[in-house]
């Protein structure tokens, strides 16, 4: 397997990690144990042997997975705006309707507005709760992949033909 992109639209061909090697990455970490230490280990023949090529190689992973990471930590970073946006607003319709309760004529009018407030504040919220607990899952699960994949070893094994 080439861990390089060949296709003439990739950037720089040595810089962008190809499709293939990225999924065998992520599948074989799905299988592997909850919190292990990941080794990348290369078995290669013996007459290629280049410490150049293995210093881009490394480079290119760890670059590779640096720009997911910060990708995932801006969504997330993003995705908590927004949660705190919604409780707020939340919080203040939840005030708003307490607030239009203590209004001494309790009109037809003012009871269907205080009840459309209230629905609207539980559904801030509600959606507040749901981007935490829900909606979020699967960035931070990204996260802690792309991070055991960068703070992974990488390691060069050159062997002859026959072992």
């Amino acid at each position: 397997m080439d861990i390089y992109c060949k296709s003439p639209y990739c950037d720089k061909a040595m810089e962008r990690l190809s499709p293939e090697f990225i999924l065998f990455l992520h599948n074989n970490l799905e299988k592997s144990p909850k919190n292990c230490v990941l080794e990348l280990r290369f078995h290669l023949p013996i007459n290629i042997k280049d410490r150049n090529l293995e210093a881009e190689v490394i480079k290119s992973i760890q670059d590779h997975y640096l720009a997911e990471i910060n990708n995932s930590l801006k969504i997330l970073n993003q995705s908590y705006k927004h949660i705190v946006k919604y409780a707020i607003v939340a919080s203040l319709l939840i005030f708003l309707g307490f607030l239009l309760q203590l209004y001494q004529e309790k009109t037809l009018f003012v009871f269907t507005l205080c009840e459309i407030i209230n629905i609207a504040a539980w559904v801030f919220l509600w959606e507040a709760i749901h981007t935490f607990c829900f909606k979020n899952k699967k960035s931070t699960s990204d996260l802690k992949k792309y991070k055991i994949i960068y703070s992974s070893n990488i390691i060069f094994e050159y062997r002859t033909k026959n072992k």
